[in-house]
């Protein structure tokens, strides 16, 4: 898909969920669903779980684990909506982090501080 409908495709949902069960070294769509301020629902695996915290950007479960996707799913509907809502705003706030500029930043201070 064209990265410039992606926002439109993302949005879309009220969340999204991420059962991978492989080690992904970043999860790149689960952060770009954040980005649009959609929740994630991922597995507890590799990268996802660097920038997924449970209860406050989406949700995590055990990787293969069914019970524990369907509980996610279950307690993020269960969820008011101010609720909701708090978790979108965190999803943006998680995203930020990872925004070109942002690394691209912390980047440069790490080399600056190995050269210096």
């Amino acid at each position: 898909m064209d990265q410039k409908n992606l926002c439109g495709y993302y949005n879309s949902f009220d969340v999204f969920i991420f059962p991978t069960t492989l080690d992904e070294s970043l999860g790149l769509v689960g952060l770009e669903a954040m980005a649009c301020g959609i929740p994630v629902i991922g597995s507890s695996v590799g990268g996802i779980k660097s920038y997924l915290i449970d209860g406050y950007n989406g949700f995590l479960f055990e990787p293969g684990s069914v019970q524990g996707l369907k509980d996610s799913i279950t307690r993020f509907y269960l969820m008011s909506n101010s609720s909701k809502e708090k978790l979108r705003s965190a999803a943006i706030s998680t995203a930020e982090n990872y925004s070109k500029a942002t690394v691209s930043q912390e980047l440069y201070n790490k080399v600056v501080s190995v050269v210096s």
